[in-house]
């Protein structure tokens, strides 16, 4: 591929000369593939272009078992004050397709939140001391509804239990991640803040006047005002209101015309075996027939996430409206 060899001719060039004690080899992306289950330690970094770089990321979080241990940051400039704007997640991103579930790893999403207050925040000393409590941790607990009680969970050579949502007691822990959907949100957040600090992933509190919505480079003051509760945006809202940001401070924004364009696997595993053999069949010449889309999805892009609202905007739409307002 020519943008293949492009990548190679600048990379090679920028470390010629910017980084000349710095061994550098070129491997085919295949090949690195195979060369990661084989023997990972001989990699110190891996530099790749978006596509190869998102799969074998997630390859690589695979390594150590789950894709929910390891975490990632998308490192900015530093701006006038010398902080850095970025954007910090798991390295998988999200899972929405195990939502409510109750079988997401919380590591790195703490490990992403340690990388934010070190490289964004200058908050080293707290940075260090997420890390050893993550690194130190001897209680880890870990709760389900009770499909997934009774299961167990390696961490750190250890099997924790799964234990049931319903028996659960919250003062247990300082804080607690919940990743289960706005349904067990709205049932179960108010009851374990009353025990302990809740942050939420779901839509349900994102809207609430009472609970700070918060994205920690944009509005980390916020923290300041919580009831034990935070919410955090959309995932797409989020990585917009970064750049946004000192961009509004400086020049004042008035409009923002955006267009996100996200996967089938964001949909789950029945639209991405449809998406599979949908392409197989159209490669075929058959006829295609929508089950989980409204239109072909093989080949096409849908200008369709989630339902419409009355006024014409999908829901995908409106919480990026309503959630940067």
């Amino acid at each position: 591929m020519e943008a293949g060899i492009l990548w190679r001719e600048e990379v090679q060039a920028i470390k010629d000369k910017e980084f000349k004690k710095v061994e550098l080899n070129h491997m085919l992306a295949d090949n690195c593939a195979m060369q990661l289950l084989r023997y990972p330690k001989q990699f110190d970094v891996i530099l790749a272009d978006n596509l190869f770089g998102d799969m074998l990321s997630d390859e690589a979080a695979m390594l150590t078992g789950s894709l929910g241990l390891l975490p990632s940051a998308s490192l900015g400039a530093k701006d006038k004050n010398g902080r850095v704007r970025s954007l910090y997640e798991p390295v998988h991103g999200s899972a929405p397709d195990i939502e409510g579930k109750n079988i997401a790893n919380p590591i790195a999403t703490i490990l992403s939140l340690s990388m934010a207050l070190r490289y964004s925040l200058d908050l080293g000393k707290e940075a260090d001391q997420l890390d050893k409590a993550v690194q130190s941790v001897d209680n880890l607990f870990l709760v389900a509804s009770s499909k997934s009680a009774g299961k167990k969970i390696k961490f750190k050579n250890k099997e924790i239990e799964i234990e049931d949502l319903e028996n659960y007691n919250f003062s247990r822990a300082q804080i607690t991640f919940f990743a289960a959907g706005s349904k067990v949100a709205k049932e179960w957040v108010p009851k374990a803040a009353k025990e302990t600090i809740v942050i939420d992933n779901s839509s349900y509190f994102r809207m609430q006047k009472d609970v700070p919505l918060v994205v920690p480079e944009v509005n980390s003051e916020a923290l300041n005002k919580h009831k034990n509760i935070i919410a955090n945006p959309n995932c797409s809202t989020m990585q917009m209101v970064l750049p946004l940001k000192p961009l509004h401070d400086e020049y004042k924004i008035k409009r923002v015309i955006v267009s996100t364009y996200q996967a089938v696997s964001g949909a789950g595993k029945d639209p991405m075996d449809e998406l599979f053999d949908q392409s197989r069949d159209y490669l075929d010449g058959k006829k295609i027939n929508p089950i989980n889309f409204t239109k072909q999805i093989a080949f096409n892009l849908i200008p369709h996430i989630d339902s419409f609202d009355q006024d014409g905007y999908t829901k995908e739409e409106l919480k990026m409206t309503n959630e940067t307002s």
